[in-house]
């Protein structure tokens, strides 16, 4: 199953939602009583709360986007059973906190989580919008899971930093990067537009007032790591054509009764312009066929298409127009000979 939403950040409007149960499905306008996996279903979100933890590491000063950290392939830590992991083996590596977050280290962020205690990374997913249902007026729509602090134990902080031991939606992590993408304040969501009364009259709906979540500042320096994460790290694949992007990967093992079995859910979030974010977009999908792949590889490229669709028809003037022109050709070329070769 995949599920998507976009937003705008002008206002907090919802564009689009869309759920997609199989592969081949027809699209179609959902009807009154279909699913709407984006505000309903819950997941954990693995990667994608590594911005949750490092912002908060950033506005705490407890890290500095050049802060270096030694990052083994993997690491344990006091009480735990099992060595956390990279999901890729690496030599031991000296990685910058940009680093980390660009290569999506499981190790480098669990060692930036020490510098934090087990309030503050609750503290910190609490902040960003987790743990209460978003502000859309819709049926099912629940809160969301989040360990207590108190019951996180020997290992629940590092697993909370690293994004496990939380049940989400794709609505409230999509409203995470909204914040990041709107100057640290938070920009909640909204499907109503506006009403019309009985007399034909429109009144329009004021979006709910956001609050301060990070400092601009942090804001703007997650901001910039994010568009590494894309330039040159696990999101590649989420590149548009002419226009910067700002986003990060997420890839999570599925919970099956008390065990993590093969399945995953894998996940791109992201914004663009980068420079002057105007939409943002979540795409997550459930148990991809080929359980290997990450959401780098399987989520980031259908980023990439729905977000070029709604640049290019918005009207947004790409960031490079001439690598635009460039790149399009390009991509044009690389479709074509693909047709022929099929």
């Amino acid at each position: 199953m995949l599920f998507r939403s976009v937003v705008d950040l002008a206002d907090g409007g919802v564009l689009a939602m869309a759920t997609v149960e199989r592969a081949g499905t027809r699209a179609g306008v959902a009807g009154p009583i279909a699913r709407n996996a984006p505000l309903t279903d819950l997941y954990e979100p693995g990667s994608t709360m590594k911005v949750v933890t490092i912002s908060w590491a950033l506005e705490r000063g407890v890290v500095a986007p050049d802060t270096t950290f030694t990052v083994p392939d993997s690491y344990r830590v006091p009480g735990a059973d099992e060595p956390y992991k990279d999901a890729e083996y690496h030599d031991t590596a000296r990685w910058t906190t940009s680093d980390i977050l660009r290569e999506s280290s499981n190790v480098g962020t669990i060692q930036i989580a020490q510098r934090l205690t087990d309030a503050q990374v609750g503290s910190a997913q609490r902040a960003f919008g987790l743990g209460r249902r978003t502000s859309i007026e819709w049926p099912g729509q629940s809160d969301g899971l989040l360990v207590d602090p108190k019951d996180y134990y020997a290992t629940g902080r590092y697993s909370a930093a690293i994004g496990y031991g939380a049940a989400v939606s794709a609505a409230q992590m999509l409203g995470v990067f909204a914040t990041v993408a709107n100057g640290g304040v938070s920009r909640p969501l909204h499907l109503l537009g506006a009403t019309v009364d009985a007399d034909g009259r429109r009144h329009d709906v004021r979006p709910a007032a956001g609050t301060r979540v990070i400092s601009a500042a942090t804001a703007a320096t997650m901001t910039g790591m994010l568009r590494r994460v894309v330039g040159n790290g696990t999101g590649a694949c989420a590149a548009v054509p002419g226009y910067t992007v700002a986003g990060k990967t997420g890839t999570a093992k599925k919970l099956v009764g008390r065990e993590y079995g093969s399945a995953k859910m894998v996940s791109f979030i992201g914004f663009a312009p980068a420079e002057r974010p105007r939409y943002a977009a979540v795409v997550v999908v459930d148990s991809p066929a080929d359980s290997n792949l990450t959401g780098g590889v399987v989520a980031a490229p259908v980023w990439s298409e729905i977000m070029g669709f709604v640049l290019t028809r918005s009207g947004l003037a790409p960031s490079d127009p001439h690598r635009f022109q460039f790149e399009s050709a390009q991509r044009r070329s690389e479709e074509h000979t693909s047709e022929l070769q099929s």
